[in-house]
């Protein structure tokens, strides 16, 4: 879609471009976490994984696997959820790093409940805080 033609489209197509440019947040974390994964798995670099990410990525080792575990738990909530109450960054689903995915479900679950927006790291941190303690 060429970005000069917004000015002629209609307001539902101009919706779904925006729904699309959300959604696809938690497909793009999904889809790089997964790609580095697959790239680690293969090992298939000419140093270490570490190394690779860096040179080619400019990502850290820590920034890889933040990727690789997000990609994971998108892929459970991606299994209940639909795209549009998927998370759009990271960092939101972060705190889930290490819950079982009934537990990662749970807490998306309580994260969305009254929330006009995609909760974020804050949110989500504080479930999984009060989840733990109880």
């Amino acid at each position: 879609m060429p970005l000069d033609n917004l000015g002629q489209m209609s307001v539902n197509d101009l919706s779904e471009c925006v729904e699309a440019g959300l959604n696809a947040g938690a497909y793009a974390i999904a889809q790089a976490g997964l790609a580095l994964r697959e790239i680690q798995r293969r090992g298939e670099y000419p140093t270490t994984f570490e190394a690779f990410v860096k040179d080619k990525f400019a990502l850290t080792r820590a920034r890889a696997y933040q990727l690789m575990y997000a990609a994971d738990i998108i892929a459970d909530l991606a299994s209940v959820f639909e795209s549009n109450k998927l998370p759009r960054s990271e960092s939101a689903v972060r705190p889930m790093i290490g819950l079982t995915k009934q537990q990662r479900i749970e807490v998306w679950r309580r994260a969305l409940k009254g929330k006009q927006r995609s909760p974020g790291y804050g949110t989500v941190k504080a479930i999984v805080e009060q989840m733990q303690a109880s």
